[in-house]
């Protein structure tokens, strides 16, 4: 085509191979796009590939995960099968990890989608939502379909009970997915009314909690960046339990539930969103005066070093080495009883 329009410009036919070469811009755009539709595909397609090659793992040893991510990726390979006419939203808030094996968590959810999913014989909406309430995390798979019996909710967790068809479900998938919580010391509850629709929660306790158990000395550290936080961890686990939050707000709520005494020192990022480390510090400060005492801020940002300093805030500046860290730790911690 390209040739045929250079053989009629050159024969002097203007009007033709303007005609020509509107008809190859157009072909050109629809190429643009097909190819552009097709880079797209290939990446979903890509990312779903990863995904399953992952949930095909078996034998992964519990470890701290972010429950957003097992939900996007359970999102994600559930995508194909989403009925036509059913949307799906995601309501995620920042989270304190949980320890379980990503692929079961994502296992669990994969299977809590599938089940709203059809649940529907036409449209309909699926809402998943993440929350850290009363020290637990809970993730809620929620569809407006048809709602389930009180005679079938009793029996919802029983091996081999389904009320799916006979070609399409085995009865194992629930059961099975409450096991995985268990073993991560959570559970699985559902709530449900004909013609309104269900909701299925997980709740997990936060990888915290446990360390709030033990009788070692206790270091919070808030960090929106999970890299950060587990660098700290690894620097002072042998020593201390270690807690970590993502902002101001997951700290406070841990220290809400556990109570502030339980804390020998906080070090908390001096620039964060939603709430920076200034904020943080007056949030704590609300709740345990004597936690300005226990407090470091940690950061890379001169601009806000006089800030921390003008409040009489002892400062780690980013990056730290660990004899450094560990050191400023243990001037705070050994100077309570």
């Amino acid at each position: 085509a390209v040739r045929e329009t250079l053989d009629v410009l050159a024969c002097g036919d203007r009007e033709e191979a303007a005609a020509r070469l509107q008809v190859l811009r157009q072909q050109f755009q629809e190429m643009r796009c097909g190819w552009r539709d097709v880079l797209d595909g290939a990446s979903r397609i890509q990312a779903l590939v990863q995904d399953l090659r992952q949930f095909g793992r078996r034998d992964e040893p519990d470890e701290e995960i972010d429950v957003n991510a097992a939900v996007d990726a359970a999102l994600r390979i559930a995508s194909p099968q989403r009925p036509r006419g059913v949307e799906v939203s995601r309501r995620l808030s920042d989270l304190p990890s949980v320890r379980i094996g990503a692929n079961r968590m994502s296992q669990v959810l994969l299977n809590l989608v599938m089940n709203a999913f059809q649940a529907f014989e036409s449209e309909g909406h699926v809402v998943v939502t993440s929350r850290f309430v009363d020290g637990e995390v809970r993730v809620s798979v929620s569809d407006d379909g048809p709602g389930m019996s009180t005679e079938t909710l009793e029996r919802i967790f029983d091996p081999f009970f389904t009320t799916k068809p006979r070609d399409v479900g085995t009865g194992l998938g629930l059961p099975i997915c409450a096991e995985i919580v268990r073993e991560a010391g959570g559970r699985i509850e559902v709530e449900s009314t004909v013609g309104v629709g269900t909701t299925f929660t997980v709740a997990l306790p936060p990888v915290d909690t446990a360390a709030l158990e033990s009788g070692r000395k206790k270091v919070l550290v808030i960090d929106d960046e999970q890299g950060v936080r587990r660098v700290i961890r690894r620097l002072l686990g042998s020593q201390y339990d270690v807690l970590t939050a993502d902002h101001g707000g997951t700290a406070l709520e841990l220290l809400r539930r556990h109570g502030p005494s339980h804390v020998d020192a906080v070090l908390c990022d001096l620039r964060m969103t939603p709430i920076d480390g200034i904020q943080t510090l007056n949030l704590l400060t609300d709740l345990d005066p004597n936690l300005r005492e226990r407090f470091v801020f940690i950061t890379g940002s001169p601009n806000r070093e006089r800030d921390a300093e003008a409040m009489g805030v002892p400062i780690i500046r980013k990056p730290f080495e660990a004899t450094v860290l560990r050191d400023f730790v243990a001037s705070l911690a050994s100077a309570r009883p």
